[in-house]
């Protein structure tokens, strides 16, 4: 079995930082996502987690009711909502998760449907390099922010000929220039765990 990594989050955590909150770019509605995950992760930390997407509507919202305190949805591109967080949040980030704007493993024609539905609902180009600068810029915008001790896992993320590649290969090479080590990586589920220090 193939357990995602984002699962044991809570042990790769190392320390809380007072007032701060979780972040989730890219929300999952069904009860066996990410969001359902963190929002009681929040819960345990006394904390709230913020979840953004530009699919986020009330009927998705449901999936958290049980940690209704500990979860604010965010509808929106990830990336202006990043933009905008010292605005809008304005706190430090104990953890981020990010796992948005779908990446193609293989050749576009196999992701007609999904390419469509991006263009006509969101007016979004789908592409794999389009994917790559939407997170690059929403890890631009929210570095300032991150905390001391913050924890990042990326999704849809792994290595390829040694170079790192997929939804956030520019972001984890970035955030090695920032004082982040990778703490655990999986070439199956391609996620990727990095930590400051």
């Amino acid at each position: 079995m193939n357990t995602k990594l984002y699962r044991n989050t809570q042990n790769y955590i190392v320390k809380i930082e007072e007032d701060s909150v979780f972040v989730e770019i890219g929300s999952a509605s069904h009860q066996e996502g990410s969001t359902l995950y963190y929002a009681d992760l929040a819960h345990q930390y006394n904390t709230i987690l913020h979840t953004v997407d530009l699919n986020n509507t009330p009927e998705n919202m449901l999936a958290t009711w049980k940690h209704y305190f500990a979860c604010q949805w965010h509808a929106g591109v990830g990336s202006d909502w990043c933009y905008n967080y010292a605005s809008n949040i304005g706190k430090k980030i104990s953890f981020l998760y990010l796992d948005n704007f779908d990446y193609m493993y293989s050749q576009p024609g196999d992701f007609i449907e999904q390419i469509t539905k991006y263009k006509e609902k969101f007016n979004i180009d789908m592409t794999n390099r389009a994917c790559q600068i939407e997170h690059f810029k929403q890890i631009l915008f929210l570095t300032p922010w991150l905390a001391d001790d913050c924890v990042i896992i990326m999704d849809d993320t792994y290595l390829w000929n040694e170079c790192w590649v997929g939804k956030c290969g520019p972001v984890v090479v970035y955030l090695q220039t920032q004082g982040f080590k990778i703490i655990d990586e999986n070439s199956r589920s391609f996620e990727v765990v990095m930590r400051r220090g």
